[in-house]
């Protein structure tokens, strides 16, 4: 499914481009580059080769075109993700500057994005992100 682009326009270019393309190629190697935020750059290059799957963790994630085999929805509150984001993302390096991007851009995009694409209705399982995973497993008899 393409959509429009969500989340602000945080790297989907190159998160297309490096993943997404490889992924629906049958790449089975892919440069993982991730974002540097301390230093607000794009981090240097290394090689991961997808075993027997791949995650990827990214809150629009549901709206990207790929071949997904499961799409998980974490429901967590946003003062949450914004503590989680913070102490992710260097908030001691970057300081109010992260908190800013965070309660200015990134939320305010999310949460516009939540209330217009409804991305959460598309999930195959929605989990509480604010409990242990373990906890919300239904494991039945086998």
């Amino acid at each position: 499914m393409t959509t429009r682009s969500l989340g602000g326009d945080f790297n989907e270019p190159r998160f297309d481009a490096d993943v997404l393309a490889r992924i629906r190629a049958g790449d089975r190697s892919i440069p993982l580059r991730p974002f540097d935020f301390p230093n607000d750059r794009v981090g240097p290059e290394r090689a991961l080769s997808i075993g027997s799957g791949l995650l990827v963790e990214r809150w629009f994630g549901l709206a990207l075109d790929a071949p997904w085999d499961l799409r998980i929805w974490v429901e967590t509150p946003a003062e949450v993700c914004l503590a989680r984001g913070l102490a992710r993302d260097g908030a001691r390096v970057l300081g109010d500057r992260a908190r800013l991007a965070w309660e200015t851009v990134w939320q305010p995009r999310e949460e516009r994005d939540l209330r217009d694409v409804a991305l959460h209705l598309t999930a195959d399982l929605v989990v509480d992100g604010t409990a242990p995973f373990e906890s919300q497993l239904d494991v039945g008899p086998a």
